[in-house]
């Protein structure tokens, strides 16, 4: 383009640039996928969990959920769903709940509350920071109190 060209002028409706009352909408990261992984598994979930709430996907939309969250299992995780999209073995839920407590059950720590007091056990500050080991330690607190509140 020579300097005396110009460029050719383009007119964008606020739905094509995000903009809604005159401010910018921010662009939602989709979450990553789940490879079966039982590390991860928490923070997959919490991050579907606030993926959906953006959505605004928090009541009624329990099929939808499943449906998207399977879109994202892949090796061991997909490996685990194979024979149910196969229709080899039936489906043990129907609901956003008892889908993820399924997924826990396979995917969850074999034995959560032993895994968190030998964590606890563990813990060290060393070179990471406060915030750092403060979450830590909070994650792992949270999951003993709820394996005792489980019991209860």
């Amino acid at each position: 383009m020579t300097s005396k060209q110009k460029e050719p002028e383009t007119t964008r409706t606020e739905e094509e640039v995000g903009l809604s009352n005159g401010t910018r909408k921010p662009k939602i990261r989709e979450p990553s996928t789940f490879d079966g992984d039982r590390d991860n598994l928490r923070g997959w979930l919490a991050q579907l969990s606030v993926y959906f709430e953006i959505l605004g996907w928090e009541d009624n939309h329990d099929g939808d959920k499943i449906k998207y969250t399977t879109c994202l299992l892949r090796g061991d995780a997909m490996k685990w769903y194979t024979p149910y999209a196969e229709k080899a073995q039936a489906k043990s839920w129907t609901t956003w709940d008892e889908y993820q407590n399924e997924l826990k059950r396979q995917f969850g720590p074999v034995n959560a509350r032993d895994e968190a007091r030998a964590k606890i056990r563990k813990l060290k500050q060393g070179k990471s920071s406060m915030t750092d080991y403060w979450n830590d330690f909070r994650l792992i607190a949270l999951t003993l109190r709820a394996r005792v509140l489980a019991y209860k």
